[in-house]
């Protein structure tokens, strides 16, 4: 017989802290192009919410005008788990900087079709 000792899981998910600022699905285009890093909190899956990096293809694709409920965060630092001084000791808080706290799932989306097919075709 085999004895286990120690965490077990099977969980398909990680958790986030995130340092950011939501903005609106408009200046996403214009904030990639910059350089920015722009993140979507996307739908929520089985183990935790579509979470990934908007990537100059995805952004070409954002209508002007987005009304289904995800959101867009210029993200300032970010981190599993925990965030340390190290990690935002140079973000310059403003009075829309938030802290989030994410449970994002393992099979978020990755690619432009990704998106397109989860978020752009279903408007």
């Amino acid at each position: 017989m085999k004895i286990r000792n120690g965490f077990v899981s099977n969980s398909s998910s990680s958790s986030f802290v995130v340092i950011g600022r939501k903005i609106y699905n408009h200046d996403v285009k214009k904030e990639v192009q910059k350089g920015k890093d722009i993140y979507c909190i996307g739908d929520c899956f089985g183990d935790g919410e579509d979470f990934f990096q908007i990537t100059d293809e995805m952004a070409r694709i954002i209508p002007d005008f987005y009304y289904k409920d995800i959101e867009f965060v210029e993200v300032f630092a970010t981190n599993s788990y925990e965030l340390k001084y190290k990690d935002f000791k140079d973000v310059e808080f403003t009075e829309d900087t938030t802290i989030f706290s994410i449970e994002g799932d393992y099979h978020y989306t990755q690619t432009a079709q990704d998106f397109k097919e989860r978020y752009i075709d279903e408007i």
